[in-house]
């Protein structure tokens, strides 16, 4: 690739650009005629502004959960997450959150908070992907990568977050 800027995909009103060059790769995530966040893949994939940057980046995309804050932690579900200091500063106030967490920032079995019903599974050889929703909420829509291991299609299992890693970002439930 160039140094200078080139289109890698476009649809609707966004477009994803990637520029390559001697301080290394950066991208920016445009939409509704806006730019949303310019920043290093990586800085992205960690950190992303919003739930429209969070959305266009990561394989398999980002879980999307509601959550609020309570005490010094965010509550998702059973589960009790805690964020950076910074991160939790930023959701005080807010009530409803948006909740952000990669795939695999959860594993499958053990004593898990959240109960997970296996709808799919994708087995790529050395690792799977589990999608699902959480029982008891058929419209929710979870992914956890699974080791070789795995579950099948329509058993119940156990889902645990893994609390050492925080949630990949928090953002007020009508941010966007």
């Amino acid at each position: 690739m160039s140094s200078s800027a080139s289109r890698l995909r476009r649809g609707g009103r966004a477009d994803w650009l990637r520029t390559s060059g001697a301080r290394g790769p950066w991208s920016r995530r445009r939409g509704s005629g806006r730019l949303q966040q310019f920043d290093s893949p990586t800085e992205l994939y960690d950190h992303p502004a919003n739930v429209f940057v969070a959305g266009f980046i990561g394989s398999p995309a980002m879980n999307r959960f509601d959550g609020t804050v309570s005490g010094g932690a965010i509550r998702v579900g059973g589960t009790t997450l805690h964020p950076p200091e910074g991160q939790l500063r930023a959701a005080q106030g807010h009530g409803k959150l948006t909740v952000g967490i990669r795939p695999e920032h959860r594993s499958v079995g053990g004593t898990g908070e959240l109960t997970l019903e296996v709808a799919l599974v994708e087995d790529l050889g050395s690792d799977s992907y589990v999608y699902g929703h959480l029982a008891g909420d058929a419209a929710s829509h979870v992914i956890v990568r699974a080791s070789r291991d795995h579950p099948r299609p329509g058993e119940i299992v156990k889902v645990k977050a893994d609390t050492s890693r925080p949630p990949s970002a928090a953002w007020p439930a009508a941010a966007g």
